[in-house]
């Protein structure tokens, strides 16, 4: 079975996490996933070919689902940074916490 590993993908495609997270809120206070996905992927375009490409070595799906598995690992990324920036989740994505002095908005999945 071939090694799969996509943190150093995943690191690199989020290293702008938060300014993309602040932008995409700034009119409404929230963003959906499919929106943050969109940019974060054109603005890494090779960073998401290299992730799709070792998804295909994911154990349990192969060569049958990589899109899948990828949107997974950049959901399951996305969940953490978010919450570390102070975002709250609500049952479609996150909300900013009531504090005045918080800059980020909400994200919606």
């Amino acid at each position: 079975m071939p090694h799969y590993e996509v943190k150093d993908v995943l690191e690199t495609m989020f290293a702008d996490s938060s300014e993309l997270m602040e932008e995409l809120s700034k009119d409404s206070g929230e963003f959906t996933f499919k929106r943050f996905l969109q940019t974060c992927m054109r603005r890494h375009q090779v960073e998401y070919i290299e992730l799709l490409q070792r998804c295909t070595g994911h154990p349990s799906a192969g060569h049958h689902m990589p899109f899948n598995i990828a949107h997974q690992h950049i959901g399951g990324r996305l969940r953490r940074v978010a919450e570390n920036e102070g975002y709250q989740r609500f049952e479609e994505g996150y909300n900013v916490p009531q504090k005045s002095d918080h800059r980020l908005s909400s994200e919606t999945r």
